[in-house]
């Protein structure tokens, strides 16, 4: 095999290697900001709930747990 040869090898591997850093950066940056979201989301609803004059919270904060589960089940089937 020939320098040549060594060299377009190691360049498409590194190409890969620059990809691969590349998508993976980009996924925990789009995890970081869907997870502050859905902290937020979270966050809002339950202090709505918290009203005295309210005697289902608990039945609203469990489907309020459920689509939150929802959402973030379908955020990792759109986001591998």
């Amino acid at each position: 095999m020939t320098f040549e040869g060594i060299f377009s090898i190691i360049s498409e591997i590194k190409k890969k290697i620059i990809y691969i850093v590349l998508f993976r950066s980009r996924s925990a940056i789009i995890f970081f900001i869907y997870g502050k979201v859905i902290k937020k989301i979270e966050t809002d609803m339950f202090w709505g709930l918290n009203i005295p004059d309210k005697p289902d919270a608990s039945k609203q904060l469990l489907e309020i747990s459920q689509n939150i589960a929802s959402i973030s089940n379908r955020l990792v089937i759109i986001i591998p």
